[in-house]
């Protein structure tokens, strides 16, 4: 075992006439003894040799032997089979010995090409255990992968709620957007409305004050002959107030010439131990003129003559009235002409003075106005006419 399959073994070559038997190569390249050259010499030692007794048959007649020579020609060649039994015996161990030789080789091929197929499974087996290493590797990342997926998608799925409610707010904020948009629009129109309501309301105001400039110059030019005349006591019901301011005029300012009056009487409300003023309507503008130019006798006394105008007026003039006498106690030339009042000869009105003397706002609302109108006059006793 062990010899690779091709190597030559040496043998013995033998021949008939020195008792050796000559080998030759087979063709499949061993040596091994001549099967056909031993046939040959073992018929030609039992039978002779056919063409050599046919030539000495025709060159010379036979030759008998003797029996001596017969025994020993026997032995020979019972000596030559014997030698050609043992060669052939010998030559079968050979041949089996070369089977065996031939399978053993074959069996160290097959051990070989085992060896190898062992060595390569081996190796397939390392390259294999280095796979299900690396795909164990793999696995495990992808099962690390697959638990990160997992915890994403839980996250996603609570990330997925806050997107949805984002999401519904933001419809929510759309929606309200949208109804604001649409508010502003109305809010729009509504400005514009407004717009021109306040126009409008501007518009109406301005007319509404040109209209009140004017009721007010009809009623200031209508109550032109009309004169105040306040401290006149001893009010009752049915008296003669007309009677009463005669007596007044004669006797308070010397005027006995008799005066026509349109309409004489009280007004106001009533308020027990304070009489009411009178109001009395001249008819003639010389007879006003002359009662007031004879008012300042009436000065340090209880009675007191002055004009009457509107409420609006009256709350001008009665805001203007103190002022009058700061700059009247100051030596000033002042002069009270309906709400307008003229210090050396410059005209103010009262919105002149309100940061000066920080005067109330003068401003009333048509109640307060007409309570006034019905209330007694504050102006000074004895004032000058104005």
């Amino acid at each position: 075992m062990g010899k690779n399959k091709g190597t030559k073994r040496p043998r013995k070559n033998l021949s008939l006439s020195d008792h050796e038997i000559s080998g030759s190569e087979s063709p499949e390249g061993e040596q091994s003894i001549d099967i056909n050259a031993l046939i040959h010499e073992a018929n030609k030692l039992l039978y002779g040799d056919p063409f050599g007794q046919s030539i000495q048959a025709t060159d010379k007649p036979d030759k008998i032997l003797s029996p001596t020579e017969v025994a020993a020609s026997e032995s020979i060649m019972h000596k030559k089979l014997d030698y050609i039994v043992g060669k052939l015996q010998d030559l079968k161990q050979l041949k089996k010995l070369d089977t065996i030789e031939q399978r053993l080789d074959g069996l160290v091929s097959n051990v070989s090409d085992l060896t190898r197929r062992v060595t390569d499974m081996e190796n397939r087996a390392n390259i294999f255990e280095d796979s299900v290493k690396f795909v164990s590797d793999k696995v495990d990342d992808f099962q690390a992968i697959c638990n990160r997926i997992d915890t994403v998608v839980k996250e996603s799925s609570a990330h997925r709620k806050d997107i949805d409610d984002i999401k519904s707010k933001l419809q929510s904020v759309k929606d309200t957007e949208k109804s604001l948009s649409e508010t502003m629009k109305e809010m729009e129109r509504h400005k514009q409305m407004l717009e021109y309501i306040s126009k409008k309301v501007d518009s109406v105001r301005q007319e509404k004050s040109d209209l009140d400039e004017r009721v007010i110059d009809l009623q200031t030019r209508s109550m032109k002959m009309n004169l105040i005349f306040t401290g006149l006591e001893h009010e009752h019901r049915g008296e003669d107030t007309e009677r009463k301011v005669r007596i007044f005029l004669d006797q308070e300012l010397g005027i006995s010439t008799p005066i026509q009056f349109g309409n004489v009487h009280r007004y106001g409300r009533f308020i027990r131990g304070k009489p009411r003023p009178i109001v009395a309507r001249f008819l003639y503008q010389n007879d006003l003129d002359t009662v007031l130019d004879r008012a300042n006798y009436l000065r340090g006394t209880q009675f007191g003559i002055h004009r009457k105008f509107q409420a609006v007026i009256e709350d001008c003039r009665r805001a203007l009235h103190p002022i009058m006498q700061r700059f009247w106690e100051a030596g000033r030339s002042v002069k009270l002409v309906r709400d307008r009042l003229y210090v050396d000869g410059v005209r103010y009105h009262l919105d002149d003075f309100y940061d000066v003397f920080e005067l109330p706002n003068s401003n009333r609302d048509q109640s307060d106005s007409q309570d006034a109108m019905d209330q007694e006059p504050t102006a000074p006793a004895g004032s000058a006419p104005v």
